[in-house]
């Protein structure tokens, strides 16, 4: 299979992913993430909770197959009420075995790590927090299918589990960003916005496969389908 634009630009800084946490919540409980130096996800297995962003006052409803990624480390917490977690609420304690209570919630939590993390155009152009929920029409069978894998695998718990899981969490990353750059409202500039757009996205797909080409606009504009006027606004409005 032949390289491509985002291929190339994920192969240059390096994806690497790495699940801490697979735990069970009842009761009263509280889930505080922050300043990981990384790009935290969680993934709602059972149950339901909430998500509270700092600086905001609306709590965002999760369920269970609901993705949230943080490209920017971006402090939050979860918990199990839509009011914000008071002081006296445990925070990060689970239960020790999975609850016979009914009501209980199952989290997977981990990390997504990039090289060159401060210099990095692909994570530039992403917002402070994507939330994908298990219904969305632009979550797809492969991602519904490797975020159930994952679960299915931190359950179970039997030999290379641990690998399994890191690898399978990588390969969500690739997806949260197809995903992202799938969504009709995408407002974003730069590379992001370039390989989202249809036309310069097939002018850098060419010139990803053939880089040693001389190319020129007149050439690159044909490939993108527009005139040359047209493809240049286009680029630099982009």
């Amino acid at each position: 299979m032949e390289s491509d634009a985002l291929s190339d630009l994920l192969t240059l800084f390096r994806v690497r992913a790495s699940v801490y946490l697979h735990a069970h919540f009842c009761g009263d409980w509280a889930v505080d993430v922050a300043d990981h130096k990384k790009i935290p996800f969680h993934v709602v297995g059972a149950g339901h909770c909430w998500l509270h962003l700092n600086g905001s006052e609306s709590p965002i409803p999760l369920a269970a197959g609901d993705l949230v990624v943080f490209p920017h480390d971006m402090p939050h917490s979860l918990s199990e009420l839509p009011e914000r977690p008071g002081p006296l609420v445990p925070r990060n304690q689970p239960a020790g075995a999975k609850p016979t209570s009914t009501s209980f919630t199952t989290l997977v939590c981990g990390d997504f790590e990039l090289e060159r993390r401060f210099w990095n155009p692909l994570l530039d152009a992403l917002p402070e927090v994507i939330v994908i929920p298990h219904d969305d029409t632009r979550n797809t069978a492969r991602l519904r299918t490797l975020l159930d894998v994952i679960v299915f695998e931190a359950s179970v718990e039997e030999p290379g589990g641990k690998a399994v899981i890191d690898k399978l969490a990588e390969a969500i990353f690739i997806h949260v960003i197809r995903v992202h750059l799938a969504r009709d409202d995408l407002k974003t500039e730069g590379y992001v916005a370039a390989l989202a757009d249809r036309h310069i996205g097939r002018a850098l797909q060419a010139i990803h496969r053939n880089p040693e080409f001389k190319w020129s606009v007149d050439r690159i504009a044909q490939i993108a389908g527009q005139s040359r006027s047209a493809f240049t606004e286009r680029f630099h409005r982009t």
